[in-house]
């Protein structure tokens, strides 16, 4: 986050979003492994919620990103067979994708899930004292 907003000038559009694809990729990486340690800790037993991706997906998200297929969001793809038939003949397939967000929107959302994330863990760490 210190990148984005210590530059000099903002990144443009197709950096910013390189950027958010390399971010994404190793918080799902991370995750990849507190998960193979989970289930080598807890055989059998349910795999919660991480919100070290949990989180991110939900700020993400509200600037038009997906986290878990790394891109931005697709938009209206059709509500049948036929309508989404029609917008491939169209030729137009870019306009089923949402804007790539700006520097300023990734900062913000990024800024808004550490401040989540170090919330989360703080109420983690009053509730594992208070055991």
């Amino acid at each position: 986050m210190k990148f984005l907003s210590g530059r000099r000038g903002d990144l443009n559009r197709t950096e910013t979003s390189e950027l958010l694809r390399d971010t994404c990729q190793a918080i799902e990486d991370l995750a990849t492994g507190l998960e193979e340690r989970w289930l080598q800790a807890n055989p059998g037993q349910p795999m919660p919620s991480w919100p070290l991706t949990r989180i991110p997906e939900d700020e993400l998200a509200r600037i038009g990103w997906d986290f878990h297929a790394n891109r931005v969001q697709m938009l209206n793809t059709g509500g049948s067979v036929w309508e989404t038939i029609a917008m491939l003949l169209s030729g137009d397939q870019q306009a089923s994708f949402a804007k790539p967000p700006s520097c300023v929107a990734v900062a913000s959302a990024l800024n808004r899930a550490a401040a989540r994330l170090r919330d989360e863990i703080r109420e983690g760490s009053e509730v594992d004292g208070a055991l």
